[in-house]
């Protein structure tokens, strides 16, 4: 069930990526990857990994944090379950803390004259 959720996470952020380069297709989103049709299609289906690589230069290109992707990566690829809930352990906490990082911006953004959209937080 983790497993299936986390790799969800991690087609999302493929689509996300393929929406934000206007690409319609996997079959041209493989080739902007540099991956074969087939490869793309394992990786969605769970039978292949999205590299490490990948993950830091799609969500680069989308300006959002490659921590939670690469995160989520270890949990969808991991095959024991010990080492499965350990690396989900890791995300939750990844997740309070950003969430946290975003609830205070949004609190001292407006006293600093910030919009609060804007990520100021490293």
């Amino acid at each position: 069930m983790i497993r299936s959720l986390v790799m969800d996470e991690l087609c999302y952020l493929l689509d996300q990526y393929k929406k934000y380069h206007q690409i319609i297709k996997d079959k041209s989103l493989a080739q902007h990857l540099g991956l074969s049709n087939a490869y793309l299609c394992d990786i969605r289906k769970g039978r292949r990994r999205l590299s490490d690589k990948l993950i830091i230069k799609m969500t680069g290109d989308l300006s959002i944090d490659s921590g939670r992707y690469l995160i989520a990566a270890r949990v969808a690829y991991s095959y024991e379950a010990e080492e499965r809930l350990a690396w989900k352990r890791v995300l939750k906490k990844h997740t309070e803390v950003m969430n946290a990082e975003a609830d205070l911006l949004d609190k001292v953004a407006p006293e600093l004259n910030m919009d609060p959209e804007l990520d100021l937080i490293s």
